[in-house]
């Protein structure tokens, strides 16, 4: 799959442009870790990197290369991502000094599952990949030269998904930022004034697997308390992208839930429009993607209704 910087080509009212990456396969959350990963398998050879160009891309994403420090997890790693991959990079090599085996991590070197005869001891062999099996003990481990491969990044418990301005809900003139993060497999939202720093409200919205194209936004006004709500959405496992709004005041109380599209198409953003069919509540509009055939189309709900307004082809 070819990574492209996808721009919005329309706008309204306070949306706002934005350039998004298409990755390869879902964030996945294991609770025996957690720690969120992802894989980036061939495809194309634009999703296949070398093991230190691997690790610097992880990097600008937030996190790693995966370092597999138990059992439980190589056995994770082995399932989750077989359906993607034969084998990928972790984060493990004996660059620094030959045969002294490290996590790029600097995590503690406790846990191996190397093949049998491995790691080699061959020149240029200072990578170490995962070899998917499908024996009951997991997949192995194997040094490797430097070759372009599909790998694995990994982030730990707390992974902030993304932000936006949600509006001013204290009454003292300054709007507030929504923080949308994920802690062990949790959906939050921190609601922070930007003055002062601190958190007016926090939100929860359940547990799920996949933390892909995730999104926070405003919806004025489903309550009719003069105050914005706050909106998430997010792509279901293997399933539909879905809408979960909240007001800032209650977290108990689920004021509207729907789902945008089915998962034959990805979400690449979810921003807040003004009212355009005259009910008093702004409208939410997504900029999707067809993972069929990459056709990018531009859809507006209304959140009160959950009916689709309009559909425009940029």
């Amino acid at each position: 799959m070819n990574k492209k910087e996808l721009h919005l080509l329309w706008i309204t009212g306070i949306g706002l442009t934005g350039n998004v990456i298409a990755d390869s396969s879902p964030r996945i959350y294991s609770a025996e870790t957690g720690s969120y990963y992802q894989i980036f398998y061939s495809g194309t050879i634009d999703e296949e990197k070398r093991a230190d160009d691997a690790q610097a891309d992880c990097k600008t994403r937030g996190g790693h290369l995966t370092t597999v420090t138990s059992k439980a997890e190589n056995s994770f790693l082995n399932t989750q991502m077989a359906q993607y991959a034969s084998y990928f990079w972790i984060g493990a090599s004996d660059t620094i000094v030959e045969g002294q085996w490290k996590w790029a991590t600097g995590e503690p070197w406790n846990y191996t599952a190397w093949a049998d005869s491995q790691p080699s001891s061959s020149g240029g062999t200072d990578y170490a990949y995962f070899n998917v099996a499908s024996n009951v003990d997991g997949g192995r481990w194997y040094a490797y030269n430097n070759y372009a491969e599909s790998y694995v990044c990994e982030w730990e418990s707390d992974y902030v998904q993304n932000t936006a301005t949600i509006g001013d809900l204290t009454g003292d003139h300054v709007a507030e930022i929504g923080v949308y993060k994920l802690a062990k497999g949790i959906r939050t939202v921190n609601l922070i004034n930007p003055v002062t720093g601190n958190s007016v409200s926090k939100l929860t919205f359940g547990s799920v697997k996949s933390i892909e194209n995730s999104f926070i936004a405003p919806v004025s006004d489903m309550n009719g308390n003069k105050k914005p709500e706050v909106a998430v959405m997010y792509k279901k496992l293997n399933g539909p992208n879905a809408v979960v709004i909240k007001a800032p005041n209650n977290n108990g109380v689920t004021l509207a839930s729907f789902n945008v599209t089915n998962g034959a198409a990805d979400i690449l953003s979810m921003v807040s429009v003004p009212d355009l069919n005259g009910n008093g509540v702004s409208e939410l509009q997504f900029l999707t993607k067809s993972t069929v055939n990459g056709a990018g189309q531009l859809i507006i709900f209304d959140p009160k209704t959950k009916i689709k307004l309009k559909t425009i082809k940029p």
